[in-house]
């Protein structure tokens, strides 16, 4: 390699870790406003639009990048529903520790119905920006659909069609039958309101959990975390 070639690669790699170190900087200074900056009920404008548009951009081509199936190792929390519930979802990081010192997986639903929604994408965005692990739209029809939005029923054996109008809902004995050919001994959840913020079902192969309290003013509601150990012991920690 000639000298010429030598600068220029060297040069490359020095320009690299520069823009490299200058977006570690930004996302710092975006999750510091909203968590030291950032007032309820208070019209504020901590980004421009421009910031916005740039991590959207930059979150976008990370889903593209990452598997649709991933392993993570414990130990890690486990979030529910959060639907735009931001303070709640400050209180959880508060008395669960924030990312990066702990690991979180989030089971969708962050946005839509509570009043700080952008606020919760633009957070979990900034957290996760270069480890988002779901390129994958879900459709209304299909493996997808099926997994992320059928929901148990107690009085239901096999399958039946979901009044959601999507998915369908299944029995205790449809879950033991999935769990058993798969191998899987318990399945985290979220999507429905329950009253405690978890409720197993089916011999507790499979827990619904919900993560965002009082929800909407409209339920008595606690939320939960499940709390996944490094040696896999499950628990949670559930607020009222």
């Amino acid at each position: 390699m000639s000298n010429s070639k030598k600068a220029k690669v060297k040069s490359d790699k020095s320009g690299k870790k520069k823009r490299e170190a200058g977006v570690k900087a930004w996302i710092q200074t975006v999750v510091d406003k909203l968590t030291k900056d950032w007032e309820p009920a208070k019209c504020q404008s901590l980004f421009t639009e421009s910031e916005l548009i740039e991590l959207c951009y930059r979150a976008r081509e990370m889903f593209w990048m990452q598997p649709a199936l991933i392993e993570i190792n414990p130990p890690i929390n486990v979030m529910g529903d959060i639907h735009g519930q931001f303070e709640d979802l400050i209180a959880l990081f508060t008395l669960n520790g924030f990312p990066p010192d702990k690991k979180y997986l989030f089971l969708g639903d962050y946005v839509d119905r509570g009043p700080y929604s952008l606020e919760v994408v633009v957070l979990l965005f900034a957290y996760k920006i270069a480890k988002i692990e779901r390129p994958c739209d879900i459709p209304d029809m299909g493996l997808l659909a099926d997994l992320t939005w059928s929901d148990p029923d107690p009085a239901v054996s096999g399958y039946e069609e979901s009044p959601r109008g999507a998915a369908s809902v299944f029995g205790s004995d449809a879950l033991k039958a999935f769990c058993d050919q798969l191998g899987l001994e318990l399945i985290i959840r979220a999507h429905q309101v329950v009253q405690e913020g978890y409720e197993f079902f089916g011999n507790r192969r499979l827990v619904t959990i919900f993560s965002a309290p009082n929800y909407c003013g409209q339920f008595n509601n606690a939320a939960c975390v499940m709390k996944i150990s490094e040696d896999l012991v499950v628990g949670k920690m559930n607020v009222k």
